[in-house]
């Protein structure tokens, strides 16, 4: 079995796409969101996400310069990001309807928690590209 952060692994980004896909999905159908609401949140989050993105990547290319310094530090450090933002989206999206009691009780804020999970999917994303790059070029 191939773990979801090895180079090897090719159905991560149709997996990461799957995800925020669905979970969009969920934020129209399991809450009263429509129209240009449910577009403002939408754009909102897809903009969250690819600022995370960007800079997740960042972080790792930042980090990545001492991987020779202290090898099993980054090596753990993108490990522990890319599977606690792939966790923590999870969760949030399968706790979400719970959770969404606490967010008020305004269609956005039961919203929330399905608009928050794509983009910690993408800072996920963001977090493992740099050690598959560094693998694919040495």
């Amino acid at each position: 079995m191939i773990p979801p952060h090895s180079s090897r692994f090719t159905w991560r980004p149709a997996i990461f796409w799957v995800f925020g896909l669905a979970s969009f999905a969920l934020a129209a159908f399991r809450t009263e969101l429509a129209g240009r609401a449910l577009l403002l949140a939408f754009l909102a989050s897809a903009a969250l996400a690819l600022v995370l993105y960007f800079y997740s990547r960042w972080l790792a290319r930042l980090e990545a310069r001492f991987r020779l310094v202290h090898p099993r530090k980054f090596r753990m450090t993108t490990l522990l990001m890319f599977y606690g933002c792939s966790g923590a989206a999870i969760l949030l999206v399968v706790l979400s309807p719970w959770l969404a009691s606490w967010w008020g009780d305004s269609p956005l804020g039961a919203a929330t928690g399905f608009f928050i999970a794509p983009t910690l999917m993408a800072a996920a994303a963001g977090f493992i590209f740099p050690t598959q790059q560094g693998k694919a070029a040495g």
